[in-house]
C-alpha cells in the first residue's frame, strides 16, 4: 500500500476468450522497497448476451413446470436481505430464463448482489451465471424443486428453492441465508412452481371450435388476427379445469404442418382458465387453402381444418419504397414508386390512396403527388409519384402505411445539376440594353470578404458554382458561419437595376435555391437563403469586386444577403450602340487581305465600326468592347481558318477602328473571306480573294527514297517534295539555290538537286558512295532543317569477294601458351574495302598441324556472313602451321606460324631421381635430378627451384646446389657430416613438388 497504487483494469469483468489488459501504476517515494507482491483478481464470466434466452422448462414423470412467464425483460426483481451481515445491508437484482437486466455485474449474471457498508462505500458481485441454471429435485420439505446457478464471482453461487403457490400469483423471491460462504439460498413462492399433470389431459378428446366472430378455423385476410377456442379433456371424459395451469406452450397452432413462427405465422394460446385456451395466430404465407392442426403437448387433436388465406389490407411490414435510382439533380422531376402489399407480400388489388403517405425529409421536406397508373414499369408498383428538389443535398424517404412507416427507410442524395466545373449565360437583355457578365466569372479563385461582425466570410462567384468545398455542391454563394449556401446559380434571375450606376445603367441579379436555415430569422421559422447582386455600370472600374452590405435581409418566404458590383462590364455592350452588318470594310496602300495574294505571306485589311446611326464609332472605350472576325474558305469548302480583329492604334479618335491580319495557308486558288463583327457578317461579304504559290518552307518540305538499301558503288537517287506553308508544290526549276541536300554517314557527302518534273517530286539529287554503312538525309529549305522524319539510306557490300582484300585477326595468329583458347576471324571484302555482311555461297578449309609432327590439330569454327571465326586448344608445347582458304584460294599471309610454349610450371607435375634422394655418405657429395613440367606435362626450362636439407630439429644442415641444364631438368647435389636422418625438400612457387619433402639416412 505504502508504494504502489491499484491494478486498474479496462473493465472490471470479462468473458473466457476475451483478452483484457491490466495497468499496475507503482509510486515510490524517498526510496525503493526491497520486495513487492501484487496480487491480481480477474473475474471470469461464461460467454453470453444481456440479451440472450435460457430455457425455463422443468419437467419430472409426472408433471410439468414452466417458468418463463417470470422473465422479465425490461427490469429485474429487487429484494433485500436486511442486513444479515452486521454492518451491511445487501441488495439482489434477479431474473430467470435471461441475464440480468441490470449489467453492473457484468452482462451474462443470472442475480447481481450489491452491498452498502455503514461506512458508505459500495461493492457488488455477481453470484451466478445465466447460463449454468440447472434444475434439481425438491430439497426442502413442500418445495417443488430446486433451482441452482454457479460461475459467480470468487466461487460464489446461489440456489431458489420454489414453492407452489397458486394465491401468489408471480410472487417475489426472498433471501434466506447465506450456507455454506459464498453459497446463498432463496425461495420463491409462485403460481408457476405448481405442477400440472400432463398425463391428465386427452389430446385425442380435447375440444376445438370457432366461436361467434372468431375466423381461426375457416381462415380470413393474410394478416388479419385469427382465433378459435381449445378445453382441455381428461381421459374420463371431464373437462380439465385445473386454476393453476397458465402455460402458452401447451397449445400450438400448426400450418401445413409446419411449427416455423418466423417464416409461416406467428400466434399465442392465451389461458382463460379451467383448461380452456383462446389460441391465435397471425399467418404471413401464401394466399389460399392451408391445413390447420392443433397440438397439445406435441400430440395433435384428431380433427383437422382447412381454412384459405385471403388479400389482406397492406401492410407497412412488406410494403416497399422504389426509387429507380440512389441520386437526381435538382429541379429534375423524379419518379417514385409505392408498392402496397399484404402480410403474405402480395401486391394488394387497387388499394385506396388514403392508406399510404410518402415524405422526403432533408434540406427541405418534399411531399410527392401521386396517381395510380396501369403498368407503371416500376417494380410492379401501381402508384407512381413524382418530387423535384431545389436544393441539393441528403433525403430519407419514408412510407407510412396504415399508420406504421416501413422500416428501413430509403435515402436519396440530390445533386447539384451540373459539376462544379459548370458554367451557366451570363449574358442577359434588360430595358433593351444587351449586357455580358461572362468576364466576372472568376475559374481560378473566388471571390472572397470577411464579416468581422459575424465572425464569417463570405465566399462568391457568378455563372458558375464556387471553386472552393466552402459549402454544399453547386454553391455560387458560401457564408462560413453554419457554412450555409446562399444561392445556387440554378436559382439564377435578372431584373432591372435597384442600384443603376453611369447613365443609369446596370441590373440586378437574383441567385435563390440557396440552403433552408432558421438561423437568420429569429423565430425559429426555416427559410431559403438567397443572394442579391446590384450591378452598377462604372466604364472605369475594370471587373470590379462584390461590395457586401454585411446585412441579412429578411422577405417574407427567405432571407437574403446582398452586395453592389460596380464594373465596366455592367454598363450595356457594344452591340447596345454598334451597327455591326453597317461596319465599313477596306484596305490601304500595302495592304492586300481583301484580294490576296501568296500563301503564307502576312495580309491585312480595314474595319471601321459604324453606329446604329450610320456614323463611325470614335469612342474608344465602346470600341474596346466590340469584336471583329474573318473566316477564309477554300473554294471547295474543305479548308477554313479564322482571323480575329486588332484593334488600330493609328490614332486617337479611332477608337472604332480595328486591322485584321491572316496568314493564308490553304490550297492555291481562290477563297471566300467572310468579314463579323459583334458575330454578324458585313454587308458585302463573302468576298472571292485569290491565292498563289508561296515561298517554300522546311515544315510542309522533305526528302525521301524509294529503295532505302543499295550496293556500294551504286547510285542512288534522292526525291525531294518542294513546298509552301500550305503544303502546295512549288513547280519552278529556278529555286535550288533555295534547298540543300546533305548525306551524312560514313563519309559526307553534299548531293546537287536538280529540277525533275518526270518524277515522284518535283526535285531529285543523286549521289554514290563506294564506303558500306548506315546514312541519313539531311534535307534543308533556306536554312532550316527539314521536319519530317530523316530519310535513311543503308549501303551494302557489293557482296563479291575481293580475295587479296581479305583480312585476318586475333589472339589465335599470335604466339600463345598452352591451355588457352584463343580466337581469330577471317573477314572478307569486297572491291571497295568494304566486309562483306551479306549470306554469300563460300566454302572454307581450315588446318592447323603441328610443324614438327605434321600431326593435325582439331580447331573449332564458326560460318558467318562473310567471314570465319576460329578457336582452338592445344596442350602439347610445339609450333604450329595455320592454312585457311576460301572457295579453293589462299587468304593473303595463310599459312599462319604461331608458337605455343608450355604453361608455368607446376608443382604437383614436377618431380625428382637420383640416389641422393635416399641415401648419403658423410664427406662425399650426394645426388639427384630436378624434372621441371607444367601441368598438361610439357618440359620446361628456366624455373627457379629451392631446396634445402634438415636435421631432425628442423636445423639446416646444408645447402643445396642446383644447377639448369636447360632441357627442363636441373642437377641438385649436397652433402652432410654427420651421420643421422635428414630430410631434403625440393619447392618451386613456394610448393612442394610431387614426393617433397624425402627421408635420406646418412
Amino acid at each position: 500500500e505504502k508504494y504502489a497504487g491499484a491494478g486498474v483494469a479496462e473493465r472490471p469483468e470479462g468473458e473466457v476468450n476475451d483478452s483484457r489488459n491490466l495497468r499496475v501504476e507503482v509510486h515510490p517515494e524517498t526510496f525503493a522497497p526491497p520486495s513487492m507482491r501484487i496480487n491480481l483478481v480477474l473475474l471470469v464470466l461464461a460467454i453470453g448476451t444481456a440479451d440472450a434466452q435460457y430455457s425455463c422448462l422443468y419437467e419430472d414423470a409426472l408433471s410439468l413446470y414452466d417458468l418463463s412467464p417470470l422473465r422479465n425483460d425490461t427490469t429485474d426483481y429487487f429484494f433485500e436481505d436486511n442486513g444479515h451481515v452486521i454492518g451491511e445491508t445487501h441488495d439482489y437484482y434477479l431474473n430467470l430464463c435471461r441475464p440480468s437486466v441490470n449489467t453492473v455485474c457484468g452482462t451474462n449474471c443470472a442475480t447481481c448482489q450489491q452491498w452498502v457498508r455503514w461506512s458508505g462505500s459500495n461493492e457488488r458481485a455477481c453470484l451466478g451465471n445465466a447460463g449454468s441454471g440447472q434444475f434439481l429435485p425438491p430439497d426442502r420439505n413442500g418445495s417443488s424443486f430446486r433451482l441452482t446457478f454457479t460461475g459467480g464471482e470468487s466461487g460464489r453461487s446461489f440456489e431458489i428453492d420454489f414453492f407452489c403457490a397458486p394465491e401468489a400469483g408471480k410472487g417475489v423471491p426472498a433471501f434466506i441465508e447465506e450456507q455454506p460462504k459464498l453459497n446463498y439460498q432463496f425461495e420463491w413462492h409462485t403460481l408457476y412452481a405448481c405442477p400440472f399433470a400432463k398425463s391428465a389431459v386427452d389430446p385425442a378428446q380435447t375440444m376445438v371450435w370457432a366461436a361467434t366472430g372468431q375466423l381461426g378455423l375457416q381462415g380470413g385476410p393474410s394478416g388479419d388476427t385469427l382465433s378459435y377456442m381449445v378445453q382441455l379433456v381428461e381421459h374420463s371424459g371431464a373437462n380439465y379445469t385445473n386454476v393453476t395451469v397458465a402455460y402458452n406452450t401447451i397449445v400450438d397452432t400448426v400450418i401445413d404442418n409446419d411449427l416455423s413462427t418466423e417464416q409461416q405465422f406467428s400466434g399465442q394460446a392465451t389461458y382463460l382458465g379451467g383448461g380452456l385456451f383462446a389460441p391465435s395466430y397471425r399467418y404471413s404465407g401464401p394466399h389460399g387453402v392451408h391445413n390447420l392442426t392443433v397440438r397439445v403437448f406435441g400430440a395433435e387433436v384428431n380433427t383437422s381444418f382447412a381454412i384459405e388465406i385471403t388479400e389482406g389490407p397492406p401492410t407497412n411490414e412488406t410494403s416497399t419504397l422504389v426509387l429507380p435510382s440512389a441520386s437526381g439533380l435538382v429541379h429534375t422531376s423524379q419518379q417514385i414508386g409505392v408498392r402496397l402489399c399484404d402480410l403474405s407480400g402480395a401486391e394488394v388489388t387497387n388499394p385506396p390512396a388514403d392508406v399510404f403517405s410518402v415524405s422526403l425529409v432533408g434540406p427541405e421536406t418534399i411531399t410527392p403527388t401521386f396517381e395510380y397508373v396501369a403498368d407503371p414499369g416500376l417494380n410492379q408498383s401501381g402508384w407512381v409519384g413524382v418530387f423535384s428538389a431545389r436544393v441539393p443535398g441528403m433525403y430519407v424517404a419514408t412510407l407510412v402505411v396504415n399508420g406504421l412507416a416501413v422500416d428501413p427507410p430509403v435515402e436519396f442524395r440530390v445533386n447539384a445539376s451540373v459539376g462544379v466545373n459548370q458554367t451557366y449565360p451570363l449574358r442577359f437583355q434588360v430595358n433593351g440594353d444587351i449586357y455580358d457578365l461572362s468576364p466576372l466569372r472568376n475559374d481560378s479563385t473566388d471571390y472572397s470578404e470577411d464579416w468581422p461582425g459575424w465572425s464569417a466570410v463570405v465566399y462568391s462567384n457568378v455563372g458558375r458554382p464556387l471553386i472552393g468545398d466552402w459549402c454544399s455542391d453547386g454553391c455560387s454563394v458560401c457564408m462560413t458561419r453554419g457554412n450555409l449556401c446562399c444561392g445556387r446559380p440554378t436559382g439564377l434571375q435578372v431584373s432591372t437595376p435597384e442600384r443603376p450606376g453611369e447613365g443609369g445603367k446596370g441590373l440586378t441579379l437574383w441567385l435563390f435555391d440557396g440552403d433552408f436555415s432558421s438561423a437568420f430569422t429569429g423565430t425559429g421559422r426555416v427559410l431559403m437563403l438567397a443572394t442579391r447582386f446590384d450591378f452598377s455600370c462604372d466604364s472605369s472600374a475594370g471587373l470590379g469586386y462584390p461590395d457586401w452590405d454585411h446585412v441579412v435581409y429578411r422577405l417574407d418566404d427567405f432571407n437574403y444577403l446582398r452586395a453592389i458590383w460596380r464594373s465596366t462590364f455592367a454598363c450595356p455592350t457594344a452591340e447596345s450602340y454598334i451597327s455591326p452588318n453597317m461596319s465599313l470594310v477596306y484596305q490601304n496602300d500595302g495592304q492586300a487581305g481583301l484580294t490576296g495574294g501568296r500563301i503564307g505571306d502576312i495580309l491585312a485589311f480595314e474595319v471601321q465600326l459604324v453606329d446604329s446611326k450610320g456614323q463611325p464609332v470614335t469612342n474608344s472605350t465602346i470600341g474596346a468592347l466590340a469584336s471583329v472576325s474573318a473566316t477564309l474558305a477554300s473554294s471547295d469548302g474543305q479548308y477554313v481558318q479564322t482571323a480575329y480583329g486588332v484593334q488600330s492604334t493609328v490614332s486617337p479618335t479611332s477608337g472604332g477602328q480595328f486591322v485584321v491580319t491572316y496568314q493564308y495557308i490553304g490550297p492555291i486558288g481562290d477563297a471566300n473571306l467572310t468579314v463579323y463583327v459583334l458575330g454578324q457578317q458585313v454587308v458585302g461579304f463573302p468576298r472571292v480573294v485569290h491565292f498563289s504559290v508561296g515561298p517554300p518552307v522546311a515544315a510542309q518540305s522533305f526528302a525521301f527514297v524509294t529503295e532505302p538499301t543499295v550496293t556500294a558503288g551504286t547510285p542512288q537517287t534522292v526525291h525531294i517534295r518542294h513546298a509552301d506553308v500550305g503544303g502546295n508544290i512549288i513547280a519552278s526549276p529556278n529555286v535550288t539555290d533555295e534547298v540543300f541536300l546533305m548525306i551524312q554517314g560514313p563519309l559526307k557527302v553534299i548531293a546537287e538537286v536538280s529540277y525533275n518534273p518526270s518524277g515522284p517530286e518535283n526535285y531529285a539529287a543523286t549521289f554514290v558512295t563506294d564506303v558500306a554503312g548506315e546514312y541519313i538525309v539531311d534535307f534543308r529549305v533556306n536554312g532550316s532543317q527539314s521536319q519530317t522524319d530523316f530519310s535513311t539510306i543503308t549501303v551494302l557490300s557489293t557482296g563479291v569477294p575481293a580475295w587479296n582484300g581479305s583480312t585476318s585477326s586475333g589472339a589465335a595468329l599470335q604466339n600463345s601458351t598452352v591451355g588457352q583458347a584463343p580466337t581469330a576471324v577471317f573477314q572478307l571484302r569486297d572491291v571497295y574495302g568494304n566486309n562483306i555482311t551479306q549470306d554469300i555461297n563460300v566454302t572454307w578449309d581450315l588446318r592447323m598441324t603441328d610443324a614438327n609432327t605434321s600431326r593435325p590439330v582439331v580447331v573449332q569454327s564458326v560460318i558467318g556472313p562473310g567471314q570465319l571465326a576460329v578457336t582452338y586448344n592445344v596442350t602439347k608445347a610445339s609450333r604450329y602451321a595455320i592454312s585457311v582458304t576460301a572457295n579453293g584460294t589462299t587468304i593473303p599471309g595463310s599459312p599462319y606460324f604461331v608458337t605455343i610454349s608450355p604453361a608455368p610450371a607446376d608443382p604437383a607435375s614436377c618431380s625428382a631421381s637420383g640416389g641422393g634422394l635416399s641415401d648419403a655418405e658423410a664427406h662425399a657429395p650426394a645426388k639427384f635430378t630436378v624434372i621441371s613440367k607444367d601441368r598438361f606435362g610439357n618440359l620446361r626450362s628456366g624455373d627457379n627451384f629451392t631446396a634445402w636439407v634438415v636435421d631432425g630439429g628442423d636445423r639446416v644442415q646444408n645447402s643445396v646446389q642446383l644447377r639448369n641444364n636447360g632441357d627442363g631438368t636441373y642437377d641438385g647435389s649436397y652433402e652432410l657430416f654427420t651421420e643421422g636422418a635428414y630430410w631434403l625438400y625440393i619447392q618451386i612457387q613456394a610448393e612442394d613438388i610431387a614426393g617433397s619433402p624425402v627421408e635420406i639416412r646418412c
